[in-house]
């Protein structure tokens, strides 16, 4: 794929807040590409789109689409390329309640000035699309959230922009309806080969729609990275610990090593590191020093075959809850006053108040910097 926009150093200051708004962003996006971004409540990420969609100005840096510097373009200038070039969603629909699903649909055509055979043919394939056909005539106040939320994707494609911004677009719908707008928008995704930039705080979200996502906290980018990267390849606790339900557990620990094998002391217990991630050597520096431990809960398990598979790494811990799921039991567990979330079989005796005996899969272990908290082993 080649590269539709460049985000290059991109830093954004509020006088009336005392942390950037963005800290030197910098990333690319692919043409094509469903680009997620990621983080919880004053991250920037809606900061971010704003920017991007050049309804907000950057303090310093530069954004490039193809040979436009638009972080350059008057107001006026502006204005037109957003007109142009890109589709807007938003969490709030922004229907005009006093028109018809099909001249809601049909607005942008209409302000160009469109024909109304031009402006039929293509509010029609659209709605198609959409399974809503059948709603033309109605207005949005008779149409379900789901319906709404079709009208508002149809009504931003209209135009066939280079690029749709969608900020949160699923987040006022019910749980059983945000899962089937889901699927709609990658199929969608899919039909277009149109590039998506997609803001979100939802990781279900992110993940299951995104080729890649860019996680962000406090103005800054953490990580960039597809949604498997970024589960199996944190680049620190931040992002370790926010990719993931139930998330990562960090458990306090002391790097040691005995001949070639390096190993983790919870105190007492030690856990093992596989050599084949331990062979460039890279641990050296970190022998003797504490560690932070992280292991997600899938990689912990009370199950026979589980245990003798990794018969070095058990440990005792006291069963705080027994929560069943259905498919599976979450246990939350305390160890050595580490809390610890594992996710077992349906099968598992465990309950409240039990000591149990569980086993950790040592090559699923990751390690972090006590001070930095950036990864050094994944």
């Amino acid at each position: 794929m080649s590269t539709l926009l460049q985000v290059n150093d991109i830093t954004k200051i509020y006088q009336t807040q005392p942390k950037p708004g963005l800290d030197h962003v910098s990333f690319d996006v692919m043409q094509g590409e469903f680009l997620g971004i990621m983080g919880a409540s004053g991250s920037g990420k809606t900061t971010l789109l704003n920017v991007l969609s050049t309804i907000d100005v950057p303090t310093s840096g530069n954004i490039n689409m193809g040979k436009v510097k638009i972080q350059e373009l008057n107001q006026r200038q502006a204005a037109d390329f957003r007109k142009d070039n890109l589709g807007f969603i938003f969490q709030e629909y922004f229907l005009l309640d006093s028109l018809t699903v099909q001249e809601n649909i049909a607005v942008p055509l209409t302000l160009l000035h469109k024909s109304a055979k031009e402006i039929d043919k293509k509010v029609m394939e659209l709605a198609e699309l959409f399974g809503i056909a059948s709603q033309l005539k109605k207005y949005p106040s008779e149409l379900s959230g789901g319906q709404r939320q079709r009208v508002a994707l149809g009504r931003a494609m209209v135009r066939n922009p280079a690029v749709f911004l969608l900020d949160e677009p699923l987040s006022n719908l019910d749980a059983k309806l945000r899962t089937s707008m889901r699927t709609e928008i990658i199929k969608l995704h899919k039909k277009l080969a149109t590039t998506f930039i997609y803001v979100t705080h939802d990781q279900t979200e992110a993940m299951t729609m995104g080729d890649r996502i860019v996680v962000m906290k406090d103005g800054i980018i953490q990580q960039v990275d597809t949604p498997q990267n970024l589960y199996d390849m944190p680049c620190n606790m931040f992002v370790a610990g926010f990719i993931g339900s139930p998330q990562m557990n960090f458990l306090d620990g002391t790097l040691i090593k005995k001949g070639e094998l390096y190993g983790v002391d919870l105190g007492g217990d030690v856990i093992p590191l596989p050599k084949e991630k331990t062979a460039d050597g890279k641990l050296d520096s970190y022998v003797g020093k504490k560690v932070k431990m992280g292991i997600r809960p899938e990689d912990i398990d009370d199950e026979p075959e589980f245990m003798a598979k990794h018969p070095d790494c058990h440990l005792e811990a006291q069963v705080d809850v027994s929560e069943m799921m259905g498919a599976e039991i979450y246990l939350y567990l305390e160890y050595k006053g580490n809390k610890m979330t594992a996710r077992v079989a349906p099968t598992s005796k465990a309950r409240n108040g039990d000591t149990v005996r569980v086993a950790f899969d040592p090559h699923k272990v990751h390690l972090f910097d006590v001070e930095t908290e950036q990864t050094i082993l994944n």
